[in-house]
C-alpha cells in the first residue's frame, strides 16, 4: 500500500500524512471500521485529490457525512462517501459489508435518489458494488480508471 500511496502522491502532487487524533476521533464517531481508521491514521491526504474523481481529505469526508448528498442520507446507515465524481455521484465505504480482514467493500451511488429519512434497506438498495476494497479502488484511481457515472452493476 505504501508504494501505491507514494505513486498517487507523486502523480497528483498531494501529500499524505498521519491523521491527527481529532480527525481519527471524528471518523471513529461516524462509524469507520478499525481497518479504515488504521489506513487513515497513516495515509490522510492533506487536501482533496482531483483526478477522474475527487478523493476527499478528512474534512471532505466529514462534510459529506454531515450535509452532503448522498453522504448525509447514506452515513446514517454505515455507508460513507470518500470520493465524488465531478457530477456529484459518490464512491462510498459500505461498512455493512466487510471482508474477513475487516475491509469494507466500495460502492457507487447517485447523488440525488434518497432523502434523509430513507431506511437502511432503501439506502442499501441504491448502491452498486464497485470494488472489494479501498486498495482495489486506489489502484484504479492511480490509473485514472474510475468512471464518472455507473448506471448498473458492470455498466461503467
Amino acid at each position: 500500500m505504501e508504494n501505491l500511496i507514494r505513486r498517487i502522491s507523486e502523480k497528483y502532487e498531494v501529500e499524505f500524512s498521519r491523521a491527527d487524533s481529532e480527525e481519527i476521533s471524528a471518523l471513529r464517531e461516524l462509524g469507520f471500521t478499525e481497518k479504515l481508521l488504521e489506513f487513515y491514521t497513516k495515509n490522510m491526504p492533506q487536501e482533496a485529490i482531483e483526478g477522474e474523481v475527487i478523493l476527499h481529505d478528512c474534512q471532505g469526508i466529514l462534510d459529506e457525512a454531515e450535509g452532503g448528498s448522498p453522504g448525509i442520507e447514506m452515513s446514517q446507515h454505515g455507508i460513507f462517501v470518500f470520493a465524488s465524481t465531478h457530477s456529484g455521484d459518490a464512491f462510498c465505504f459500505d461498512t455493512n459489508n466487510c471482508d474477513s480482514d475487516g475491509n469494507p467493500r466500495i460502492v457507487y451511488t447517485s447523488h440525488c435518489i434518497l432523502d434523509e429519512d430513507c431506511s437502511k434497506e432503501e439506502a442499501l438498495a441504491e448502491v452498486i458494488p464497485f470494488s472489494g476494497s479501498l486498495h482495489e479502488f486506489l489502484l484504479r484511481f492511480a490509473e485514472d480508471d474510475i468512471p464518472d457515472h455507473i448506471d448498473a452493476v458492470g455498466d461503467e
